[in-house]
């Protein structure tokens, strides 16, 4: 087996470049999921606040109190209350 060439300042700086690279790919593709989440979310919960807004007549005040003391009283997160909500579970 041939012996590995040693490191040369130019490969070592091509390391350094792709890890860098790799490291902004990474961060960008977690920022934008986490983006998508938080849009979901917000229109999940916008859902889950006109469902009983349109159905029990009441504010939206008072839909997001109603989920907001049910969230503390069960400890669940908002999100998952307005997706129970919005699916017909709660």
């Amino acid at each position: 087996m041939a012996a590995r060439p040693a490191a040369t300042a130019e490969s070592e700086e091509a390391r350094r470049l792709l890890a860098a690279h790799a490291a902004v790919a990474l961060t960008s593709s977690r920022a934008q999921a986490q983006t998508k989440a938080a849009v979901e979310t917000g229109h999940l919960i916008g859902e889950a606040t006109g469902i009983p807004t349109a159905t029990h007549h009441v504010t939206e005040a008072a839909a997001l109190g109603v989920r907001r003391r049910y969230s503390r009283t069960e400890s669940l997160k908002p999100r998952d209350i307005a997706r129970a909500c919005a699916h017909g579970i709660l």
